[in-house]
């Protein structure tokens, strides 16, 4: 929901609601959770090892990529994921966790967040993302 709160803030437009981000990923949007699953109201409840492992994979693996990658790491867990993203070709963004626990405390409404995806993909002469479901 505070997902959609921002893009409403930032592009002052709401999005589809129904939870159905699949408009994103036809654009080349992956939305992927550190830990993959949680149980409700016990933040870092499925913290493992081997998730850490997992994503020093996928992301040694997007690394190789030349075209131009933006990583939008919400949260103290995915910002240590930085120190991997070494593709001159590649940026991250950062911000609080977009969770009711995180984002109310500031850090995650107005960032722009979004926008600046937007700036840096035209910069590099790529489309923009609709981020408006249409």
């Amino acid at each position: 929901k505070n997902i959609y709160k921002e893009i409403e803030i930032e592009y002052g437009k709401t999005p589809s609601d129904n939870g159905d981000l699949t408009y994103l990923a036809d654009q080349g949007v992956l939305l992927l959770n550190k830990y993959l699953t949680v149980e409700e109201h016990k933040p870092l409840s499925h913290k493992n090892k081997m998730y850490d492992l997992l994503f020093v994979d996928i992301i040694s693996y997007i690394e190789k990529n030349n075209k131009p990658i933006i990583y939008l790491l919400w949260g103290n867990e995915a910002q240590k994921l930085a120190k991997l993203i070494t593709n001159k070709n590649h940026i991250f963004i950062n911000s609080t966790h977009p969770s009711p626990l995180g984002a109310n405390k500031g850090g995650w409404f107005n960032t722009n967040l979004f926008k600046k995806c937007d700036e840096f993909l035209l910069s590099k002469e790529e489309n923009p993302i609709n981020w408006i479901k249409n």
